[in-house]
């Protein structure tokens, strides 16, 4: 929690969109307030301040470089330095990821959406062979539709 509970009024001028915004507000105190706010803090510097740090123009380390101890040490370090500004108690872990693959990830789609895990498979399959199919091949109907469009 704050220790000061005057919290001096935040002010900020923006607009989003086509609509101007002048806020003036004061942060709420309690401690469900205060658990937002942290939670809200801790994704926004995870998803931007810190990949702007880790990768920045002077890093040795891109986006897409391969996970090795060195970069998971960069990746630390600089959350480490981002997140002290703010909280306190920081335990930071790194780990190689491993993207989930993909057909999996549409078969348990499907079912959480209520197909059995039989019509899961045959319509994640479906969906892998339309991907796969180049742009150029033409069904046979496409190809009636293009002749009657160059007549």
């Amino acid at each position: 929690m704050l220790a000061n509970k005057d919290v001096n009024s935040i002010k900020l001028n923006t607009r989003l969109g086509k609509c101007n915004l002048e806020i003036d507000a004061h942060l709420r105190t309690d401690e469900k307030a205060q658990a937002m706010l942290g939670q809200h803090a801790l994704a926004f510097l995870v998803w931007h301040v810190i990949p702007a740090s880790a990768y920045d123009k002077k890093s040795a380390y891109k986006r897409n470089s391969d996970y090795s101890d060195a970069l998971g040490s960069h990746m630390r370090s600089e959350t480490m330095k981002v997140l002290g500004d703010v909280f306190e108690n920081i335990v930071v872990k790194t780990s190689k990821y491993d993207a989930p693959d993909p057909i999996a990830k549409l078969i348990k789609e499907f079912v959480s959406l209520g197909l059995s895990e039989a019509d899961a498979k045959a319509q994640a399959e479906a969906v892998q062979a339309k991907i796969a199919k180049k742009p150029e091949q033409k069904t046979e109907t496409e190809t009636e539709a293009t002749a009657e469009v160059e007549v």
